[in-house]
């Protein structure tokens, strides 16, 4: 009887699957020092420093940043996750929530970082752009147009590729080093 035998099903793979890589505290740091000017720098600090996700970083809108100084000082950023952007089938959509309710808190920012994203908050700001990383026309720029700027600016570093979506697990890796 065909219906006794055992079979072995073959795992399901997808297309999105990705490598397990991140990149290093110094890796980070380097990474974040030669990117200046590139537009998805703020995207990779909010990733990056933040541990937000894709999504989550290209939803931030610049009046939602704040600023607040410890007492030694330093200023940390605070960043409210209160929205995704995704690109579907060719058109970006917002998405006016988080992804989950476990998402819908702040990321962190410590300095350094959070100098240079005060920095891109208040260019933002004065340039009246809508979103952080706004595609000049008052919309939120692509996620994939972002990811592949991300990704071709590496090929042309001296650094190796991590995926965009693995900064989360970095920051990650950053957190648990200190």
């Amino acid at each position: 009887n065909v219906m006794l035998r055992r079979f072995i099903m073959p795992t399901m793979t997808s297309g999105r699957e990705r490598t397990k890589d991140v990149y290093s505290t110094k890796e980070l740091e380097q990474i974040f020092e030669e990117c200046r000017g590139e537009i998805w720098e703020g995207a990779f600090i909010l990733g990056a420093f933040g541990g937000g996700q894709r999504a989550e970083v290209m939803g931030v809108k610049p009046h939602e940043a704040d600023f607040a100084e410890d007492g030694a000082g330093d200023v940390w950023a605070v960043v409210p996750v209160n929205r995704g952007v995704h690109l579907l089938d060719g058109e970006v959509v917002v998405e006016e929530h988080a992804k989950n309710n476990a998402r819908e808190d702040v990321m962190v920012i410590p300095p350094p970082y959070s100098l240079r994203l005060r920095q891109l908050v208040r260019a933002a700001l004065k340039r009246g752009d809508e979103w952080l990383m706004d595609d000049g026309f008052g919309e939120p720029t692509d996620p994939e147009a972002m990811t592949r700027a991300y990704g071709s600016w590496l090929a042309r570093s001296n650094h190796r590729y991590v995926p965009f979506g693995n900064l989360r697990n970095a920051y990650s890796t950053m957190l648990h080093a200190k």
